[in-house]
Formats: C-alpha cells, sequence, structure tokens
C-alpha cells in the first residue's frame, strides 16, 4: 500500500475503517472532510475538477488518504493522526498551491467549493455510514 496519495474506494474505507476501531482505544485523532465542486454555482469554477483533485492530492501528508470521485465531482479525505486545526493548515496550503497555477481564480474556486469537516469522524458509527453520507447527492 502506497504511502499517502489517491485511494479506490475500497482501500480507502479499509483505511477510514481502520480509524473507526482506533477511535477511543488510543488517543488518536482523525479529521474526514467530504469536498464537493458546486455545479450548481451560477459562475463555473474556473479550476476544472481533474485539476483542483491534482492540488489537493499535492498538498497531502504522507499518511493522508484521498478519494476522487470525477462523476460526483467530490473529493474525500482522511487524514490520520490529526487534529482540528490540520483543516486550517490543509486549506491554507491548498490555497497556496491553487495560487501559484490561478491567482487570480483562487478565491473564486474555494467559494464553488463545498466542505463538510467530521473530527473522529462522530457522529458516525461506521466507515460506511460516513461514505454513504459523503457521497450521497446534495
Amino acid at each position: 500500500q502506497p504511502t499517502g496519495g489517491t485511494l479506490d474506494r475500497g482501500a480507502f474505507v479499509e483505511a477510514l475503517s481502520r480509524c473507526f476501531k482506533r477511535r477511543g482505544q488510543e488517543k488518536t485523532s482523525f479529521i474526514l472532510m467530504a469536498l464537493r465542486l458546486d455545479a450548481n454555482n451560477p459562475t463555473p469554477s474556473p479550476v476544472p475538477f481533474p485539476e483542483l483533485a491534482d492540488h489537493v492530492e499535492r498538498v497531502l501528508r504522507a499518511d493522508d488518504r484521498l478519494l476522487v470521485d470525477p462523476a460526483s465531482r467530490r473529493l474525500v479525505l482522511l487524514m490520520p493522526d490529526a487534529r482540528q486545526d490540520f483543516v486550517q493548515r490543509f486549506f491554507d496550503a491548498l490555497r497556496k498551491s491553487l495560487a501559484r497555477e490561478h491567482p487570480a481564480s483562487q478565491q473564486h474556486l474555494l467559494e464553488n467549493v463545498s466542505v463538510v469537516v467530521v473530527p473522529d469522524g462522530q457522529p458516525f458509527e461506521r466507515a460506511e455510514d460516513f461514505m454513504a453520507y459523503a457521497m450521497e447527492a446534495r
């Protein structure tokens, strides 16, 4: 298994399930994020979805895991051993990455992204429950 990077759905759910199993057993914390590029925004995103996924992948830490679903324009990110403050660091790094290639449109792009942050998988009981929520149409 590679360290960091993009996984298929099965491998992602496996990694996520391990975090759910460890939850409460050790003093570990994890962050889940579901990101969706808003297709209904009247002003389309200046950055295509595959490019956004590339920028997200570039700012991952070695142990972070990413699921990319181009059909639904969703990204699901698992950050093991991460606390709430990692979320801001992640978005700062993403903003900087976008600014290098899209200086005029980074803010517009971030306004086109819907994000749900779920610390320690709460209130979900299982990895599959979170995945059903993250991948459902909204």
